[in-house]
């Protein structure tokens, strides 16, 4: 009967290809960041992101496919490792979810301001004027 503590979590002949994979698609990643247009805050925040990714991934490589229970002080630590770097992963992707909010706000702005200016101008040329409603101007009957 096996037990937990007989060795690592996963066969490194199953973790360490998958590892592999995955490095090399955030690699990828990484490398195609910089041909892509997007705003420079959203590209920072994705950079820093794609680089702890890439610290990430060798650690919890680490702590399936090497690190085993037996040796409880290099389990827990590769195992501390991993879980601080995937907190600090999920904290970007919220930077980066508020980043794109805040990106959002400001094109809903911009797009706003240019219909308001573009009815002024339509207005202009029509020589029609806007006026804002004068109070009363609905009360057309009598009041005598």
């Amino acid at each position: 009967m096996t037990t937990l503590a007989s060795g690592p979590i996963l066969s490194a002949w199953i973790g360490v290809p998958l590892g592999v994979a995955t490095l090399l698609l955030v690699a990828a990643h990484v490398a195609l960041l910089s041909r892509v247009e997007m705003p420079e805050s959203r590209r920072r925040i994705r950079r820093v992101n794609a680089w702890i990714m890439l610290v990430t991934i060798p650690v919890a490589i680490y702590a399936f496919c090497v690190a085993s229970p037996a040796a409880p002080r290099a389990f827990a630590l590769s195992w501390m490792a991993v879980l601080g770097l995937v907190a600090i992963v999920l904290m970007l992707a919220c930077m980066d979810m508020l980043n794109t909010l805040r990106l959002h706000r400001a094109e809903q702005r911009e797009v706003r301001r240019g219909f308001i200016e573009s009815l002024s101008r339509r207005a202009a040329r029509a020589g029609a004027a806007i006026d804002p409603p004068s109070v009363g101007a609905g009360d057309t009957h009598d009041h005598t």
